[in-house]
């Protein structure tokens, strides 16, 4: 008889990472002539569309790659990624076909400010985009922090596992089925928590990338969530891809980094797992503090950089401090201020977009400092929760 760990970490889970490895690279395979266009026009968001396009190839090589003999992800979680990637692909190729061709208003819009800004000088960032589109357009990067709640949903992989095993009921044993889900989950729950937070990535990615490659490859046809990727686009992302897609390869790469972290050293694999969260959150709310609070408030801009105001700096900054302090210690929150204020002040000299630029920065920081981070939320309280989930 077969031995269902062999079963978990062999077989099935290269089998269906190869697959998801080989969708991660048919999108960037799509993403390839927006790369083109990008770098060939000389475009100002040239450099983060590159960038985004290289880390999504790595991020899905990183899936088939085995770190001391084991994979990021475990069958049957990498199978229920890739099914909801397939149905989603169905739902939206149907709401494409029945929807009715969409015009491309604000595209003119969009393109006219473009061509102002060329002409005339000013904020090519702020042109046509007011405080209320820039208010929507954060929200939906706000909403970046519900991934953390793959942590606490230890019950739903309980109910995936189990269910996965009913499937094949002459194959294994029950004490074959127990040894491996605590192989999984009870000696290791960090890998549970990692696992939850790659599964709410990938699936985020594949629902962002369809609307993306479609606005860009077929701008006429109707999409789900079309009219709001429209109304939160920049003059800079009429030929490029919104914000949105570097901030979730930046996502994917720094959790993925920080998972291989945790790996090669379990020591530290609890506070990985919380770097990996404070990284989401910080990125995601952080930078919306500091642009709202700047443009509706701000007066004043560093002298360096004339897109950021000082007041709207700070207010991100104390916003970084808070969360960094909960999740892993006031030391990574002095870490993460002074990342956040270089990157902010400086970003008119950075060349990527810091959507992708700071969280790879911060999971790399963040790796060298481990030892020393203290986080608020202790372990023993996360382990604890995993075991009530399931």
């Amino acid at each position: 008889m077969c031995i269902l760990t062999d079963f978990i970490y062999g077989t099935y889970t290269l089998l269906y990472n190869v697959i998801l490895c080989i969708i991660l690279l048919n999108f960037a395979f799509l993403m390839y002539p927006t790369v083109r266009t990008a770098i060939r026009k000389n475009l100002t968001e040239k450099w983060s569309t590159l960038f985004s396009f290289l880390f999504l190839i790595c991020s899905a090589l990183f899936l088939v790659i085995p770190f001391k003999n084991q994979f990021l992800l475990l069958f049957p979680f990498n199978f229920y990624v890739t099914f909801f990637g397939a149905i989603w692909a169905v739902i939206f190729r149907i709401t494409n076909k029945l929807g009715k061709n969409t015009d491309e208003e604000v595209n003119i819009t969009l393109l006219r400010g473009l061509s102002e800004v060329k002409t005339q000088g000013g904020n090519i960032h702020l042109h046509n985009f007011d405080l209320k589109r820039e208010i929507h357009r954060k929200i939906l990067h706000g909403l970046a922090v519900l991934y953390i709640l793959g942590l606490f949903l230890h019950g739903v992989y309980a109910l995936l596992f189990r269910y996965t095993y009913a499937c094949y009921p002459h194959r294994f044993s029950i004490e074959e089925y127990h040894n491996a889900y605590i192989s999984i989950s009870g000696f290791l729950p960090v890998k549970v928590g990692f696992i939850g937070l790659i599964m709410g990535l990938l699936g985020s990615f594949f629902v962002q990338i369809h609307m993306e490659i479609l606005r860009l490859r077929s701008p006429k046809t109707p999409g789900i969530l079309k009219k709001v990727l429209q109304e939160t686009r920049r003059v800079t992302e009429v030929y490029t891809f919104s914000a949105h897609i570097p901030l979730i390869i930046g996502f994917i790469t720094s959790t993925f980094f920080l998972y291989i972290h945790a790996i090669f050293l379990p020591q530290y694999g609890f506070i990985s797992l919380m770097s990996a969260c404070n990284v989401i959150v910080t990125a995601s709310l952080a930078d919306a503090t500091a642009c709202l609070i700047g443009r509706k408030f701000g007066k004043k801009y560093w002298s360096v950089n004339h897109e950021k105001t000082i007041l709207g700096t700070l207010c991100g900054a104390i916003v970084a401090l808070l969360v960094s302090s909960f999740f892993i210690g006031w030391f990574a929150g002095v870490i993460t201020v002074t990342i956040f204020m270089i990157i902010d002040i400086f970003s008119n000299k950075i060349h990527i977009t810091d959507n992708l630029f700071y969280p790879l920065v911060l999971s790399v920081i963040y790796s060298i400092f481990l030892p020393l981070f203290n986080p608020i939320l202790s372990e023993n309280w996360f382990f604890i929760s995993l075991l009530i989930n399931g």
